[in-house]
């Protein structure tokens, strides 16, 4: 009789990475674990082994299969709709709605929470992107079969322990600012802590300036530009970092982990990603659906798991008018 693996425990937290023109697109990977009655958080892949293609799931996969929950920032599943075309198609309605098929339940639910948040509607799609276009979502689904696991069973959220789920670390993190900022300054950090794709333009423009007068000028503005904005997302991970540590005392292992997860936003990610399971192994995150959710749906297309802070049963959205903060947001058990 082959014996199971004993758990240990600590919780991993993965930013999925796809291949990139190279085929060497990196995952990063963040650990909560328990040492000397106190949690902290590291990042195995802080190490020189790799971490993509193959040989980088199999080693997220070995530390998934010992771990309490594995978090992943990656859908594991489309609409409802569109998997009923493809594996039960008897059934299938055939809408002639576009938005059915673009879009889950669960990607709804959140656009419902960054409304809630005061976001600006038409700003959701910077931060929800249908799993249509989700390039890595195969990786996703073969790393939870290497772990040992079904899409039906991740999307059910019934693979017991070790337990593997759904999360979407920016609506994780909104929510978890949520609780130290609010209206544009909560916004403001939710977009800044991520904005390395325009410190690299600003950077990038400098270099192909000519000698002018004109272009030293526009160089030495891009860099100021590009300083501040360094200076923005580095605050705005710290804030993140500090408030993990004040709402469920985890905090680094060491200095080094601290300035790696500051490093870059995939490392940002993966820690939000590790404390959501973290979370949803004490209740206190859950998966979001809106109160219409079809409860059979469930095995078609899963759910995003994101952090509800006040714990104890789920609340439903009720009207958009209603909705006050985001522990109000549409939750589900």
């Amino acid at each position: 009789m082959k014996r199971k693996r004993a758990l240990l425990e600590y919780y991993i937290g993965v930013d999925l990475a796809g291949d990139d023109k190279k085929g060497k697109g990196s995952s990063s990977v963040a650990r909560i674990s328990r040492v000397k009655g106190e949690f902290v958080f590291d990042f195995p892949n802080k190490t020189g082994k790799a971490w993509s293609e193959r040989a980088g799931l199999e080693r997220i996969a070995e530390l998934a299969r010992t771990s309490r929950v594995t978090a992943v920032d990656q859908p594991f599943s489309w609409s409802a709709e569109t998997l009923k075309l493809i594996i039960c198609s008897e059934t299938a309605k055939g809408n002639t709605n576009d938005e059915t098929f673009f879009w889950r339940n669960t990607d709804r639910a959140m656009k419902n929470l960054l409304e809630a948040l005061q976001f600006p509607k038409e700003t959701s799609h910077y931060y929800i992107v249908s799993p249509n276009q989700c390039i890595n979502i195969w990786r996703a689904l073969a790393l939870a079969r290497i772990v040992g696991f079904s899409r039906e069973q991740v999307c059910r959220l019934k693979t017991k322990q070790p337990k593997f789920i759904e999360t979407h670390p920016r609506l994780a993190i909104a929510v978890l600012l949520s609780y130290a900022l609010s209206g544009e300054k909560l916004i403001d950090a939710v977009r800044r802590y991520k904005e390395t794709a325009l410190v690299r333009r600003l950077l990038k423009s400098n270099t192909k300036r000519t000698n002018t007068k004109a272009s030293k000028a526009e160089s030495e503005a891009n860099a100021i530009l590009a300083k501040n904005e360094i200076k923005a997302l580095r605050t705005a991970r710290n804030v993140l970092i500090k408030n993990i540590d004040q709402l469920f005392q985890v905090k680094p292992l060491n200095s080094a982990e601290r300035d790696f997860a500051l490093k870059t936003s995939d490392n940002i990610e993966a820690l939000i990603c590790a404390v959501v399971a973290f979370l949803f192994e004490r209740n206190r995150a859950h998966a979001y659906l809106t109160k219409d959710f079809a409860r059979e749906n469930l095995v078609h297309e899963g759910a995003a798991v994101l952090p509800n802070l006040k714990g104890g049963k789920a609340v439903y959205i009720r009207t958009k008018a209603n909705l006050k903060s985001a522990a109000d947001c549409n939750l589900f058990i």
